[in-house]
């Protein structure tokens, strides 16, 4: 072609051709190296014998010659190409060329104009293919005999090629009058005479270098205003190298080359072989191997080569952990089974041997290792009976049976780095190893030039058009006719493998499953490396392995729609209770939550905790995840349940793994609880995962006891914060149960709605809600935590942590927190270090425990339940009722109304429950009347009933009151103790009242009802004097902890009877008193140790007195009210 020396090579065989052909003539002479031919000027042979006499019709081709079948490196499409030359021929080499049709220049730079294809143009080259994105002209300056000559060229862009080729054609169409001369040593283009033969100085010269002739005597004029050449490189858009080789299961770059020339696929940065691709140095790294072996088969099914892998950490989603290697010899077809154990592999291999022969494949030597899954009775008569020879290699010799070893290692390194490059979770390994194997037999092996495996294989070719990376983000189609009209009609995804050749598959974080689709759109731009899923992997012990692939069968071919995977769902006992304390929802820790029993089932108890009641009935909150899917808030709530799971998954809380026998399996439950706002809106929608523990057995837990703080405790801190003007912050440790760590082994049920069914079980690692010792775990642990930043525990709550050195108070009720200090940098402090091991959620101090807190500018605090009382009140439909101001009347007389109704009875308790709440916490004026309206919630009468809608009817005149806690005011702890003798009517027991005030505002208080008869109104108040003497050593265990109570003086307990204080201050028993038990006289000790001093108040000024009875003056009632620190919230500040 180029060189003379071809030309030559080729006129001999022509030559030879002619004179063999002459038959009965003498031979012709042959001619000698220095003949000239006539027709085209070279020498070597004549014209008679010319190969350009045969030259016929020109076509798109360049010779093998020029590029050598080689590709290089795409140019860089960045912004301005005017990039300036190393030389002004430019780094690539300039090249004459006869069998090239046009001029070709792979240098951008260099073009005075350009215009690009509308589609890139098929250039052939060698056995290969390149393409040409557009063309414009170059000019060169030619050197002849002193004078320069500027030779306009129209040259097209092929930026692929290493070096820039010259068409001798075209410059010979273009320039009639020239002709070409040239040897094995040079070549020159000169102006021919009138016979056609050249003459004069050569206005092209070259030089053969190593066959190829290279030009010298020219110069390339570069352009005075170098053009914006981005469309030059960007005229086709092409997928980098990288972006494919991740396609192609990080394929090598050889094979991959040749799989995108077969394809007539373009591809940018050419030159990059992908050495730092982060999934292959994780995938693929590997110890040197073996050579190679001589490769004896003919056909498909000559030898097959099979193996088994596994098992493998973790489990796959459908419970296997095992699998099937089948490699054919010739074709390089590998085909995978996955089991559930080894004995599965006969039933595995009768059906490959079956799918090869519907192929017309004969199967003629199967060879294995001498494991026993292959070397057993049953696989000797499959064999035997088929006809194939079965080779079973030497043991410990895995070389011998190194092209299945070599098959397990690559498609592991292929899957390994596909799983690690897209940043997925470990579960998925399954579908990893399903595509790996499908991308691989795809691919053209490097020893099977432009053919695939699968090719080979099913005599057909299939297209790759269709994949893409290995993780891509996608949307996918949810067209089920059960989709709600306003639902998204997009779900979002990841990709994860394909069905045939027009099907995907697509992993679903937000569900967490796999569903199979025609109907996908892919997001465009760049792909996502190791997007956090909000589907994490399931924390496991192990590693992951990988060794195989999955056939045909598996993930099944042809025109399939989406395939949705339905969850079994968990059956739950619905009678089974659940504590509050392992729900650890923010109630008063007098009054733990229950779920309780359907109504039919459920058997009165002796003491209803009311607070409950309230808790759970404030709003109608689903009881299951089916009713909540069905509910009009499903979206919220199946989002809710999705961040739950990915907590569980990010805290490490459980591990998948095969249920082991004679263990107890624990059943999930979802609790789905409403989040409300200051004002009693919806904040927040959440779901616990928790577990029924009340099924755990005694080896399944230790100890159970874990603390709360107290109401009483609550409220001594707000007052101490007002006192002082000390700083709060409140925190919520999210989730706060997960970071206990849990020393038994317990195991429980996959939960309803993301259940994978694998047939795997949960083994929780962490204190999981609901277990019994979930509380406890965590209580540990954050105890430990404080007690590292020298906070300790108060003797008088160990809920209660205080850093004596600075005086920071932390009271915790399970995992919400208030923080208080006098300076805001030591409170930034003791975040900061809680931060380091839990994750918190700060917080405006605005409500803790369903209360609102108020600040005023002096530090004042203001604690009330304003709109809690007022949803109360709606759910009754009273929240227009004509309002009192009295919470209850006087009954002197026996009640003889009618029983209520059963559904009138659910009424009655579920409003004392609400009511009880707000008594407990902020509202001592419904003390009483709430008190004794719970006494009947066992068997509530009509009375009963009209009594509670009378409280109502005093909380909608009040609902805006609370207690408010004044800043300055004189630091002093004044008790207040009363009785109401034989006040109730069924059993003539007395009521106690204890009032205690600290600052002027009560921050304990009780209305108790005594549990024996006392025989007088003396003994009656000793015992009511002995129920707030507890109060106030309690008290002063906070005050001494707090280093508050040196500043005091000694309390006074006022007391409105002298009988009773006769009793305390004197030792006088007589038979008015010797009944009286001993244990109602320690008070004697307390005044008797200068801890307690006894003083009478008259009758009027005995604040307690609001705890004991129902007072019918609205003056006094009032004015006890405000005295106990009650004021509206409109008064405040």
């Amino acid at each position: 072609l180029v060189a003379s020396t071809m030309l030559r090579q080729q006129a001999k065989k022509s030559s030879a051709s002619r004179s063999s052909t002459s038959s009965g003539k003498k031979t012709a002479r042959t001619p000698k190296p220095d003949d000239v031919c006539r027709h085209c000027q070279m020498k070597g042979h004549w014209a008679r014998a010319c190969p350009g006499k045969k030259e016929g019709k020109k076509t798109n081709l360049v010779s093998n010659l020029a590029i050598a079948a080689e590709f290089g490196q795409a140019m860089a499409a960045s912004g301005e190409l005017a990039m300036t030359p190393q030389s002004k021929k430019g780094a690539k080499p300039w090249y004459i060329d006869s069998g090239a049709s046009v001029h070709f220049i792979s240098s951008p730079h260099m073009f005075q104009s350009y215009q690009p294809f509308s589609e890139p143009k098929s250039v052939m080259v060698g056995n290969g293919i390149s393409h040409a994105v557009g063309m414009g002209t170059v000019e060169m300056v030619v050197n002849c005999d002193g004078q320069t000559h500027n030779w306009i060229m129209l040259m097209w862009f092929a930026p692929e090629f290493r070096a820039n080729l010259v068409s001798v054609g075209m410059i010979l169409n273009k320039f009639v009058d020239m002709c070409q001369l040239g040897d094995s040593k040079q070549w020159g283009l000169y102006k021919k005479n009138r016979r056609g033969f050249p003459m004069g100085e050569r206005y092209l010269a070259g030089k053969m270098v190593n066959s190829m002739c290279e030009m010298s005597n020219f110069e390339v004029k570069m352009p005075a205003v170098m053009i914006n050449h981005e469309q030059a490189l960007l005229s086709q858009r092409r997928e980098s190298l990288r972006m494919w080789h991740k396609t192609f299961a990080h394929l090598n770059k050889k094979d991959l080359l040749q799989l995108m020339r077969d394809e007539g696929v373009n591809i940018r940065d050419i030159d990059d072989d992908c050495g730092d691709c982060e999934g292959c140095l994780k995938g693929k790294f590997h110890r040197v191997s073996f050579g190679r072996r001589v490769k004896d088969v003919t056909a498909p099914g000559d030898r097959v080569h099979a193996d088994v892998c596994g098992p493998i950490e973790p489990i796959a989603r459908g419970g296997s952990r095992f699998f099937a290697v089948f490699k054919d010899e010739f074709s390089s077809y590998r085909q995978v089974y996955l089991m559930k154990s080894k004995d599965q592999l006969v039933g595995h291999l009768t059906t490959f041997i079956a799918r090869a022969k519907a192929l017309q494949h004969v199967i003629k030597e199967l060879q294995t290792d001498g494991g026993g899954e292959f070397d057993n009775q049953k696989v000797r008569q499959l064999v035997s009976a088929e006809g194939i020879e079965h080779r079973i290699v030497m043991p410990y010799t895995p070389q011998q049976n190194g092209l299945v070893e070599r098959e397990n290692r690559t498609v592991q390194e292929a899957a390994r780095s596909m799983l690690h490059g897209s940043g997925l979770p470990e579960f998925l390994w399954d579908e990893v190893v399903v595509t790996a194997a499908y991308t691989l037999n795809r691919a053209a092996p490097s020893q099977i030039k432009g053919k695939q495996p699968l090719e080979l294989w099913t005599g057909k070719r299939h297209t790759v058009q269709h994949m893409r990376p290995f993780g891509t983000s996608c949307f996918v189609l949810d067209d089920r006719t059960q989709r709600r009209k306003m639902q998204a009609k997009g779900i979002e995804g990841r990709l994860v493998g394909y069905v045939g050749d027009d099907g995907f598959r697509v992993w679903l974080p937000s569900k967490h499953t796999v569903w199979t689709s025609k109907h996908v759109k892919f997001l465009t731009g760049p792909l996502i490396e190791n997007v956090e899923e909000r589907a994490k992997a399931v924390p496991e012990v192990h590693t992951l392995e990988i060794h195989t692939e999955v056939d045909d069968e598996t993930v099944k071919q042809g025109q399939a729609e989406k395939v949705v995977v339905e969850l079994d769902p968990v059956e739950l006992n619905d009678e089974v209770e659940l504590n509050e304390e392992d729900l650890a929802d923010p109630v008063p820790e007098d009054a733990p939550v229950r779920n309780l029993r359907p109504r039919e089932n459920l058997k009165a108890p002796e003491k209803l905790n009311l607070v409950a009641v309230a808790m759970i009935t404030a709003f109608p909150e689903p009881k299951t995840a089916k009713e909540a899917m069905q509910s009009e808030h499903a979206d919220e709530w199946k989002l809710a349940m999705q961040e739950e799971i990915d907590s569980l998954i990010d805290n490490q809380v459980f591990q998948l793994v095969q249920m082991p026998p004679g263990k107890r399996l624990l059943p999930a439950k979802w609790v789905l609880k409403l989040k409300l706002a200051e004002d009693g809106s919806i904040s927040r929608f959440k779901a616990r995962l928790v577990a029924l523990g009340c099924r755990q057995r005694i080896d399944e837990f230790g100890e159970t006891f874990s603390p709360v703080a107290k109401a009483d405790t609550f409220r001594f801190v707000m007052q101490m914060a007002s006192q002082y003007n000390m700083k709060i912050s409140q925190f919520d440790v999210k989730p706060a149960f997960l970071n206990g760590d849990l020393h038994e082994e317990v195991y429980m049920r996959q939960p309803e709605g993301f259940d994978d069914r694998s047939g795997r079980v949960w083994r929780l690692k962490r204190s999981l809600y609901g277990l019994k010792q979930a509380p406890r775990c965590w209580n540990v642990k954050i105890h430990q935590k404080l007690t590292e930043i020298r906070f300790k525990r108060s003797q008088a709550d160990p809920c209660l942590y205080i850093r004596e050195d600075d005086m920071t108070l932390l009271l915790l009720y399970v995992d919400d927190g208030l923080i208080l200090g006098r300076e805001q940098a030591k409170i930034e402090e003791v975040l900061a270090a809680l931060k380091t091991e839990f994750q918190l959620t700060l917080g405006d101090v605005s409500s803790y425990l369903g209360v609102q807190i108020k600040r005023g500018a002096d530090g004042a605090v203001f604690l009330h339940q304003s709109a809690y009382l007022e949803r109360v009140l709606q759910d009754f439909q009273m929240e227009k009722c004509n309002s009192v101001r009295l919470p209850g009347a006087n009954h002197r007389e026996q009640d003889k109304t009618p029983r209520l109704e059963e559904e009138m009875k659910k009424k009655y308790q579920t409003v004392v429950g609400k009511l009880m709440y707000a008594a407990c916490y902020t509202r001592p004026d419904l003390a009483y009347s709430v008190n004794q309206a719970a006494k009947k919630v066992a068997d509530p009468t009509k009375r009963d009933w009209r009594d509670v809608i009378q409280i109502m009817k005093y909380v909608r005149g009040s609902f805006d009151l609370g207690l408010l806690y004044k800043a300055g005011q004189k630091d002093e702890l004044v008790p207040y103790s009363d009785a109401d003798y034989a006040g109730d009517q069924a059993d003539r027991k007395s009521t106690s009242g204890v009032v205690c005030l600290i600052g002027g505002t009560t921050v304990t208080w009780a209305s108790r009802k005594q549990q024996c008869v006392a025989q007088s109104t003396a003994e009656a108040e000793l015992i009511a004097a002995g129920e707030t003497a507890k109060d106030v050593v309690w008290l002063q265990k906070l005050l001494d902890d707090t280093k508050r109570r040196d500043e005091m003086t000694k309390p006074s307990l006022k007391i409105d009877n002298i009988g009773c204080i006769d009793l305390i201050q004197s030792e006088l028993i007589n038979r008015r008193t010797k009944h009286i038990e001993v244990r109602f006289f320690w008070i004697r000790d307390l005044v008797a140790e200068g801890r307690l001093d006894v003083e009478h108040v008259a009758t009027e000024n005995q604040l307690a007195d609001i705890m004991t009875k129902r007072i019918d003056s609205v003056t006094v009632f009032e004015s006890l009210r405000s005295r106990i620190g009650i004021c509206s919230l409109k008064n405040t500040k």
